[in-house]
């Protein structure tokens, strides 16, 4: 992390990592800084940086959430599809053993 504010600066605040320009600082400087502090106090960086890292803490819990979420449902359709098939084949299979019964040529289906 490097921060200034003067015209020579600019090359160094463009390959910092983080490079921090003041907001009265020259055009050239906050052009070429990451991030610009406007209120020109340094002090605020570190609670710049704890905001963002929460911020980043909160992204990453909300897209667990959000795959976890989605990997359940995914589980959900692929069982009630088995669950489907395995029933319809299970219909089907009495079906065929009824139809083979006296049971069932006795009775009248009409309606």
């Amino acid at each position: 992390m490097f921060g200034h504010s003067g015209i020579n600066d600019a090359p160094i605040l463009s390959k910092a990592d983080v490079g921090v320009a003041m907001g009265k600082g020259t055009d050239v400087a906050r052009e070429a800084a990451s991030i610009v502090i406007v209120d020109d106090n340094f002090a605020m960086v570190p609670y710049a940086l704890a905001e963002g890292r929460r911020l980043l803490d909160n992204l990453r819990k909300a897209l667990a959430f959000y795959l976890g979420v989605k990997l359940g449902l995914i589980c959900l359709f692929i069982v009630g599809t088995l669950w489907q098939r395995y029933n319809s084949e299970l219909v089907l299979g009495n079906r065929t053993t009824l139809q083979g019964t006296s049971l069932c040529r006795r009775a009248s289906w009409s309606i």
